[in-house]
């Protein structure tokens, strides 16, 4: 940066040219004086991250500010001139703009999204007959795990990982989508976690199909 301003004739002062504070924050010092002339009946620190703050209220008891206040992200501070007091509390968060929406940072979206870009997406397809068992092998696609042999690697040991799980399951549980859903989840899981050490996202597609269907 600082190169880029020279080439436009910008001149610099840093602190490595003259005695300056350049961070944008003022030193100790600064404060203490800045309290002195000033002698605030209250202090609220608002800016840095949470050492700063508490440094910064440490800094205003020490010069003898009768009342410091320190907030939290979202937190609401009534001052009357006398005292201040934190009264309530709305909500906060980063956001972000996606094709002219609005979306919260921490949205389930955004957070499946990050988990996609750690850990990555297994999609499971399995097919039942009415009664719940599988009327062929399970299909397995991976995003994201592995490449090459440690993604077939991981293919065929997930495929035989859901084929086992479906099979133990109950006649019963076989015939709910919720049970069998959770089972297929967990083992393309599982197979994921001990090849990779990563927990991916599992996506579960269930197809019933009666007899005339396998004859069509």
């Amino acid at each position: 940066v600082q190169d880029m301003l020279i080439r436009r004739k910008i001149n610099l002062i840093t602190d490595q040219d003259a005695p300056v504070h350049v961070s944008g924050h003022p030193s100790r010092d600064e404060m203490i004086e800045m309290y002195g002339l000033i002698r605030p009946k209250i202090a609220v620190p608002v800016h840095g991250t949470a050492r700063h703050l508490l440094a910064h209220a440490a800094l205003a008891d020490s010069c003898q500010v009768p009342q410091t206040i320190l907030p939290d992200n979202g937190v609401v501070i009534r001052l009357n001139g006398e005292t201040a007091a934190i009264i309530d509390n709305v909500h906060t968060g980063a956001l972000t703009a996606e094709k002219g929406n609005i979306i919260e940072l921490q949205a389930d979206m955004m957070r499946a999204r990050r988990r996609m870009l750690w850990n990555g997406v297994v999609t499971a397809s399995v097919i039942l007959n009415k009664s719940g068992a599988l009327c062929t092998l399970p299909s397995i696609v991976q995003a994201g795990l592995g490449d090459g042999d440690a993604a077939s690697d991981y293919v065929a040991a997930a495929t035989i990982a859901v084929e086992d799980a479906v099979e133990v399951l109950g006649k019963t549980a076989r015939r709910n989508d919720a049970s069998v859903e959770e089972v297929v989840s967990q083992a393309v899981r599982r197979v994921a976690r001990s090849m990779f050490g990563l927990r991916p996202i599992a996506q579960v597609h269930i197809m019933r199909v009666g007899e005339e269907d396998l004859r069509a």
